[in-house]
């Protein structure tokens, strides 16, 4: 299970992200899959400014 919980950080937008499994293998791969994607958006955005 993902879930993402938004919030305001002294008046800009920011999200925690949390990632949940029974599964230790499972949680791993989900966990490495969101931070591949985070980094590569984070690249887009760098690329971007």
């Amino acid at each position: 299970m993902i879930g993402s919980y938004p919030f305001q950080d002294d008046g800009k937008p920011n999200t925690n992200l949390v990632v949940r499994s029974r599964d230790p293998q499972k949680l791993a791969a989900a966990k490495a899959a969101v931070e591949a994607m985070l980094t590569k958006v984070h690249a887009s955005l760098r690329q971007s400014a």
